[in-house]
């Protein structure tokens, strides 16, 4: 005899219940991701047009000299022709990157012979009538690094200060013009080789941004590409923008800075030293060391 087995079916409107219940679950867990998730800001290079370049070639590839990179800097510049030298390096834009000696056996009254590091000040005309200014380098440290208690990566700045002044209050008097603290923001590295910005502001205090030091960090042997976005705020108001990629990941994201307090006030420098610090002036460095800084490249809106 043979005994059929009644199949057992799900009533339909039964099955369409459950599946209306998984839709209505996926719609509301991507309804709670999208509110807690947040797009990140493209890179700023990305959203700039043109730019211009501090090339480290001339036209047929070949490097240039020392000399001829402080023939463009009108004399604003020191450690370039003893502590520096152009050489080629596949691994960043444009084929080439600027080597800098970080010597120990220095003094910061010595002459560029036996200084360590290296600095200049970069005055594209086009910086003092912008407002936003999108700057982008790569940096690439020895195995042998040592952070030391810390130092200074190239940044911006409104007016043309050495590398180891710090800004001060202008005096002047009742029938002169108003002047204006100078503004600056520039990266520097920490004794852990972590990165930060440090910031000197005309509205608010001077202080520093301690950055993530997993995610911005100086990784001795291999390069590290750094991206720094400014939009000045409204003059004596507390908008300014910053923010800051390490290796394509934004690691810094601001809009309460008052760089400047007069609409006279603007970008006026790019800063290119490179040297270690201790209590934010210029140190030798812990060790005989190189650093590698590739071509700057300067947006502009």
């Amino acid at each position: 005899m043979i005994v059929r087995q009644r199949k057992f079916k799900i009533p339909r409107h039964i099955m369409f219940n459950v599946a209306g219940g998984f839709l209505l679950l996926a719609g509301l867990v991507l309804s709670l991701r999208a509110s807690f998730t947040k797009e990140e800001m493209p890179l700023c290079e990305a959203r700039y047009k043109g730019g211009i370049l501090f090339s480290l070639a001339r036209p047929s590839g070949a490097p240039l000299a020392p000399e001829d990179l402080q023939a463009r800097l009108g004399g604003l510049d020191w450690g370039l022709v003893s502590n520096t030298r152009v050489v080629g390096d596949s691994a960043v834009p444009y084929g080439h990157a600027l080597e800098i000696d970080l010597k120990a056996a220095a003094s910061r009254f010595d002459d560029e012979q036996t200084r360590s590091g290296m600095g200049f000040a970069w005055l594209p005309r086009q910086l003092a009538s912008s407002t936003a200014a999108c700057l982008s380098y790569s940096i690439w440290t020895a195995g042998d690094f040592k952070p030391g208690e810390g130092g200074v990566l190239p940044g911006f700045a409104s007016d043309q200060p050495s590398e180891t002044s710090a800004p001060s209050a202008p005096t002047r008097q009742a029938d002169e013009a108003p002047q204006f603290l100078p503004f600056s923001t520039r990266p520097q590295w920490r004794g852990d080789g972590s990165l930060m910005i440090a910031n000197a502001p005309n509205v608010g205090q001077r202080g520093v941004f301690l950055l993530d030091p997993v995610k911005a960090a100086l990784k001795p042997g291999r390069w590290v590409r750094v991206e720094q976005e400014v939009v000045l705020n409204t003059p004596g108001r507390a908008d300014g923008l910053m923010r800051m990629w390490i290796d394509g990941k934004l690691v810094l994201e601001r809009g309460d800075i008052g760089y400047r307090s007069d609409e006279v006030q603007s970008f006026q420098a790019i800063i290119g030293d490179i040297h270690h610090i201790r209590n934010s002036a210029w140190a030798p460095a812990p060790a005989d060391s190189k650093l590698r800084l590739s071509p700057l490249e300067l947006r502009l809106r």
